[in-house]
């Protein structure tokens, strides 16, 4: 590393001191300057380092500056979810087909701790992350096991860690209800949901918090939980399927963008997390949810047709029917005639396309956007 950016790594932290120490001791009168927002305040939007993708939509899961929260059952495979969530951060690209990290340049760094599992479970924890990841190590990624030590211990540690590392852009506390002594001291919730929201402003990273859900309902535990719930960016879910256990469904409860598509995930033989593309969620009825053109946003079956047509300008219906299938499976998504049949049906009545002969399966068809 050049001596420039070692000064620069010091100056980051000496800053990121100087503004925790600040923040603590401010007058009231101090505050209220600092906290009004001026309409000529020029302010960008943060910058996105989770997403999922699915059915062609991007779903924001994590930005800079904000914190989320995983909820489920004991068990549930909440820490293999996060496994994948940290290996897609650590990839930083989109390897994988549902999860995207993307990380900015200078906040590379991400920092497990793990309140719960003794140490060699969190060996395994950091060996599977990394595997998933396909990194044999790397310096943008450390865990600690923290289960040992006192409540405040694990509190002065993580905010001894992130105030004083550079680069950092996401720290994940796997049993964040062990920061606490009550979970349902109300105080105690307020104060620790006010740390997160100090931590990821004051630093400018975002936090991934792991919680339990109550025994008897699908809530967060506690008063702890509430408050997670209530101020985090994104609430996910999981939960093992009801009739097949080697399934957890993963599941947006609360989401401040567009919510993203349940999915599943399984355990391979090698005891890895992986996302099984050919689950499909249920209907209230407990039946599998068939595909429809509605799943997908008006403007992706607009880019869609422009990639039908793109060869040529006219298809008559058989034509038709195997393209839109063909152009779909390129793009991720598999169906037979009947439902390319529907999907025809649904771009003549949002007006994407037209038939010049009015009788139903004749004529041809023609890009009416």
């Amino acid at each position: 590393m050049a001596i420039l950016d070692i000064d620069e790594d010091f100056k980051e932290v000496e800053n990121q001191e100087i503004s925790k120490v600040r923040a603590d001791k401010m007058t009231t009168e101090e505050i209220i300057k600092e906290s009004r927002v001026d309409v000529s305040e020029r302010l960008e939007l943060p910058p996105v380092c989770l997403e999922i993708i699915s059915n062609n939509s991007n779903s924001i899961i994590a930005t800079i500056g904000t914190f989320s929260v995983i909820i489920g059952k004991a068990k549930s495979r909440k820490t293999f979810l996060t496994s994948l969530l940290v290996s897609a951060l650590l990839r930083n690209d989109n390897t994988n087909s549902m999860l995207r990290g993307s990380l900015p340049s200078n906040k590379k760094k991400v920092i497990f701790f793990d309140t719960e599992q003794p140490r060699y479970k969190v060996a395994e924890i950091q060996r599977r992350i990394l595997k998933l990841a396909e990194r044999k190590q790397t310096e943008d990624f450390e865990i600690h096991c923290l289960r040992k030590y006192s409540t405040n211990q694990r509190i002065d540690v993580i905010k001894e860690i992130i105030y004083n590392t550079p680069d950092l852009g996401v720290i994940i506390i796997d049993g964040i209800r062990d920061l606490v002594f009550d979970i349902n001291n109300s105080q105690e919730a307020v104060e620790t949901t006010g740390n997160l929201m100090k931590w990821t402003e004051e630093l400018n990273i975002h936090c991934l918090c792991v919680i339990h859900q109550n025994k008897g309902d699908s809530n967060a535990r506690g008063h702890l939980g509430t408050e997670l719930v209530n101020k985090g960016e994104t609430i996910i879910s999981v939960t093992k399927d009801d009739k097949e256990k080697s399934i957890s469904i993963v599941e947006p409860e609360q989401c401040r963008e567009k919510e993203f598509e349940p999915f599943a995930i399984r355990i391979d033989d090698n005891k890895l997390p992986y996302i099984d593309e050919n689950w499909k969620p249920k209907d209230k009825d407990g039946k599998k949810k068939t595909l429809s053109p509605h799943d997908f946003e008006l403007d992706v079956h607009r880019r869609t047709i422009v990639e039908i047509f793109d060869l040529q300008p006219r298809f008559q219906f058989t034509e038709l029917k195997k393209r839109i299938k063909t152009i779909w499976a390129k793009n991720g998504v598999e169906f037979g005639d009947n439902k390319a049949i529907d999907f025809i049906t649904f771009y003549q009545n949002e007006k994407l396309i037209i038939n010049t002969n009015p009788i139903p399966k004749k004529g041809i068809y023609e890009n009416y956007i």
